[in-house]
């Protein structure tokens, strides 16, 4: 019964925000807001990584494009998979407020702001299953934590190399700071170190 439960979140929700855009990009942000800067610095290397390797576009901030401009372009859905809502919040904000320079429509989607890795309850794990199932359906793949398993889970049911952002310290070089993984099994297929 539980698995009908939980499937039924994961269709009304792919099918209502994500099925009809062109492209699916799933980001998981496994970092707890500490700070509006720090927050602000995650967004800011996110968006970043998607513009460098093309799966977000650039926003253009000094011109509104015509309505004309932007009927029958392609649409992107970004799905974000985050325990705080300032990173949602901040990434919806960027597409909301200013038009891309490509003219595509990206729409910018969070199902939960309940912070359900602190909690144990039934519910809370029901919508952390959902999250990783949804987050599994994207084309592609960002996260900030490679070592989670709430990405080993997705990127391995959906057959995807996610990107991985790695923590940039006091202003070193930004060409790094996203790559690619070498494969897409997860990282719990290799054997752990104890000791």
């Amino acid at each position: 019964m539980l698995r009908f439960f939980v499937w039924g979140l994961i269709t009304r929700y792919y099918r209502a925000y994500l099925a009809r855009a062109d492209q699916r990009v799933g980001i998981h942000i496994g970092v707890s807001d500490t700070g509006n800067d720090q927050i602000q610095q995650l967004v800011n290397e996110t968006i970043a990584c998607g513009i460098r390797y093309e799966f977000l576009p650039e926003v253009e901030q000094q011109r509104n494009l015509p309505s004309s401009q932007v009927l029958n372009r392609k649409s992107k859905a970004v799905f974000i998979s985050s325990s705080s809502p300032g990173y949602f919040e901040s990434i919806r904000n960027i597409y909301w407020e200013s038009p891309t320079v490509t003219g595509e429509i990206i729409r910018v989607h969070k199902p939960s702001h309940k912070e359900y890795q602190k909690t144990q309850r039934k519910m809370e794990g029901r919508r952390a299953w959902t999250e990783i199932y949804l987050l599994s359906c994207s084309d592609v793949l960002v996260v900030t934590s490679p070592w989670s398993s709430v990405v080993d889970v997705a990127h391995g049911l959906g057959g995807l190399k996610p990107w991985i952002l790695n923590k940039v310290e006091n202003g070193t070089d930004h060409d790094h700071y996203c790559m690619r993984a070498r494969s897409m099994e997860p990282c719990s297929q290799t054997p752990w170190s104890h000791g």
